[in-house]
């Protein structure tokens, strides 16, 4: 079970009542709780996922809202292969991720980083560096982040996935 921290424009969309709690629930994977916001490209809707401990962000199309969880899953998997990490941290992860529970996005240094993540992303789509959801993730994920001491998004949960391997192993 993970937290989902929803900003207003998601409990919108996905009709979300305002007086959900702040809390976090205390079983999020190794990535923490997960913030969850709207993301308007031109013409393009999109949902913009948000890992609250390493930054790495999930895109997905805003359509098919009732699945929009289970495609943020799968693209998370997609991307954590095209980074290296093991299946088996992989796995783990999903499984922290299986049920959300929703709470209210408070954090505003989380925030704050989720909107500069979004303004890379409209920058990247308006200069023709990105076209998909897919590409729009990969960029974000190699930009670097003061709130991780200028390493990218992706450095930081490949090193904290593989933590949870040397764990699972041992520590060896």
């Amino acid at each position: 079970m993970a937290t989902l921290l929803c900003t207003s424009r998601y409990r919108s969309v996905f009709r979300l009542s305002d007086k959900l709690p702040a809390e976090v629930c205390s079983e999020n994977g190794r990535l923490g709780p997960w913030y969850a916001n709207t993301l308007s490209i031109d013409q393009q809707r999109l949902l913009h996922y948000m890992s609250s401990r390493t930054l790495i962000s999930i895109i997905v199309w805003q359509r098919e809202s009732r699945t929009a969880e289970e495609r943020m899953g799968t693209a998370f998997a997609d991307l954590l292969r095209e980074f290296g990490v093991e299946r088996t941290s992989i796995e783990a992860e999903l499984q922290a991720m299986c049920t959300f529970v929703y709470a209210r996005a408070t954090d505003r240094s989380r925030l704050a980083s989720m909107r500069d993540q979004m303004i890379t992303a409209k920058h990247a789509v308006h200069r023709g560096r990105a076209h998909s959801p897919w590409e729009i993730m990969l960029a974000l994920s190699y930009m670097p982040l003061a709130s991780l001491e200028f390493r990218s998004s992706r450095s930081a949960t490949f090193n904290a996935l593989q933590s949870q391997r040397t764990a699972l192993r041992g520590g060896a």
